[in-house]
């Protein structure tokens, strides 16, 4: 196994390329003994704070972003489809829900990987709004991730000022680093060297910054499909 790397993943849950590189990189979790550092945080902030936009804010990104979209749930054989409207109706919002995650992140640590992964199926799988109750309330439901109680008690932690002010002011340090956008990797290796990775489409470059004891052998590494 090669020495060990530190892989921070900043990213939103309605972020469509976030999901992609959220599922490419835990694939590769075991193989490249990745040392996987979860960062939910707010994408609306980055953007504010650096003059971004939403690439579909622009028609003809817009397009071209549902097509490839499609390729791309092909490839990693994952049940996603844009939902109606997306990004700009308010049922999509997810200030609140990246406000819950943050604090899921401090308080609950062992399942936010999986609770992530369950949040963007019921996004981008079932199309549920984040506004909806039922969206964190999956969170709950069986097999459950966080009691009832769990998940009332975080979602009043979720709301308090301070937590409220520390996402806003996280997103806004990133954003002074460097970023633009989601999903935004940062890579840190055992001889110091750091690098930032924009985008779900970056593990060719990431493996070769890494070194040849990291190679990318495609979206399968470990021959998952196979034995589906």
């Amino acid at each position: 196994m090669p020495p060990p790397v530190k892989l921070s993943l900043f990213y939103d849950i309605t972020s469509p390329w976030s999901y992609i590189a959220f599922e490419a990189l835990r694939r590769y979790t075991r193989p490249w003994n990745l040392q996987l550092d979860l960062r939910p945080m707010f994408l609306g902030a980055v953007h504010l704070k650096c003059g971004n936009q939403a690439p579909a804010s622009v028609p003809n990104k817009a397009k071209w972003m549902a097509d490839d979209l499609d390729i791309l749930a092909q490839l990693y054989s994952l049940d996603m489809k844009l939902p109606p409207g997306f990004p700009f109706n308010k049922e999509y919002n997810t200030l609140n829900v990246m406000r819950f995650m943050r604090v899921l992140r401090m308080h609950k640590p062992e399942v936010l990987e999986e609770a992530t992964k369950r949040l963007y199926e019921e996004f981008f799988s079932r199309n549920t709004p984040t506004a909806s109750p039922a969206f964190l309330g999956s969170l709950s439901s069986p097999p459950a991730l966080l009691t009832p109680d769990e998940l009332t008690h975080l979602t009043t932690l979720s709301q308090s000022a301070e937590n409220k002010a520390l996402l806003r002011s996280e997103a806004e340090a990133l954003a002074d680093e460097g970023a633009f956008g989601f999903p935004w990797i940062v890579l840190r290796r055992t001889d110091g060297g750091e690098h930032s990775f924009f985008g779900s489409d970056r593990m060719q470059s990431i493996s070769f910054w890494l070194g040849k004891e990291y190679p990318y052998v495609g979206v399968d590494p470990e021959g998952l499909k196979s034995r589906m």
